[in-house]
């Protein structure tokens, strides 16, 4: 009993070289904004130089992410560590802890957010950042 197969010679003949062409530049656009869309994420960190502490809509501090550093704002109630250009919230008094779990940031447009505190910690850039949004 013969099967039900199909000759891959068979699916190509309605195929004209357009169609052919067609489907190989669709394949090299792809292709190409795929690698340049990995390599914009590496140079988009390059350009994070510093991060800006809110509270209650007012800007308290502004960080360096060069530099290593560990202080302390609210009087003590909630801790910030940046290290190696990226910044996190290391401590908070607040009830739920999530802007403690949501742990580190580094590149530009993320944010950190403590809703209870009043508290948002974002990163800026002096350039136009090459990400618009992040989506977790």
């Amino acid at each position: 009993m013969k099967k039900n197969t199909v000759d891959p010679r068979v699916a190509l003949k309605g195929m004209t070289p357009f169609d052919l062409f067609l489907i190989l530049l669709l394949l090299a656009l792809s292709t190409t904004l795929i690698v340049k869309g990995g390599f914009s994420s590496v140079r988009n960190k390059a350009y994070c130089k510093a991060a800006v502490v809110h509270h209650g809509g007012k800007e308290i501090k502004r960080i360096n992410l060069k530099e290593n550093s560990t202080f302390t704002i609210l009087g003590g109630r909630m801790q910030i560590i940046s290290k190696d250009g990226k910044i996190r919230i290391a401590h908070s008094d607040c009830p739920e802890n999530t802007c403690v779990h949501a742990g580190w940031i580094q590149s530009a447009g993320e944010a950190l957010v403590c809703v209870p505190n009043q508290v948002v910690i974002e990163i800026i850039t002096d350039t136009d950042p090459m990400v618009d949004a992040v989506v977790f």
